[in-house]
This record gives C-alpha cells, structure tokens and sequence, in this order.
C-alpha cells in the first residue's frame, strides 16, 4: 500500500491514496501545507478559501473548527464546512494577515 502517493493527475486535481488504502481527490490549488474549507451560510452561497495549515493552532480558527463540530459532528465526511459567513472566516483570517505586516 503506498502512502499519500500522487496516483493520478488531470488539469484541475489530482487523487492521493492514504494510508488506509481511500483515494481522495484533490484540486490542483491545495498546496502542500495548505487545505481547503467552505463558509456554509443559508444566506449566501458557499464559498471556498485554501488556508495554511497553521491555522490549526490559531484560537480564532479553533472556535469555527469547534462550531462545525456542534453542527456537523466530529466525523464530517468531504470538504471541512465552517457553519459561517464568508465575512466571518475573511476577519479571522485577515487578523494573521494584518500581524505579519505590521511585526
């Protein structure tokens, strides 16, 4: 069994087998380092963003990770959904954004 192997390529993802032998397909524009979630709001259509994976220890984006916890569940199967607007997830990652500027 390989382990996170590229085993396909197309114009727009690619597919990797994890360790557990699934084969998830990934688009092109998730970097290494980086994963891909949704606002989820029934306002206002979904929208993607692709963050580092850095924002896994950051407080602000712990809080929606525990909000899509509280509404989806802990085993929330394909893309990580924030039960939020899109504004909401822009402020939270724009407050990194304004520290490394002004450090």
């Amino acid at each position: 069994m390989s382990n996170n192997n590229v085993a396909t390529t197309t114009s727009d993802q690619f597919s990797v087998e994890t360790p557990r032998g699934k084969t998830l397909l990934v688009p092109n524009d998730v970097k290494e380092g980086h994963f891909a979630v949704f606002s989820v709001n029934p306002e206002e259509e979904p929208q993607r963003f692709v963050v580092n994976l850095h924002w896994l220890n950051h407080p602000s984006f712990l809080k929606l990770l525990k909000k899509a916890e509280d509404e989806y569940g802990f085993s929330q199967e394909g893309v990580l959904e924030f039960p939020c607007r899109a504004e909401e997830l822009k402020k939270v990652l724009a407050v990194e954004c304004s520290n490394k500027v002004s450090r």
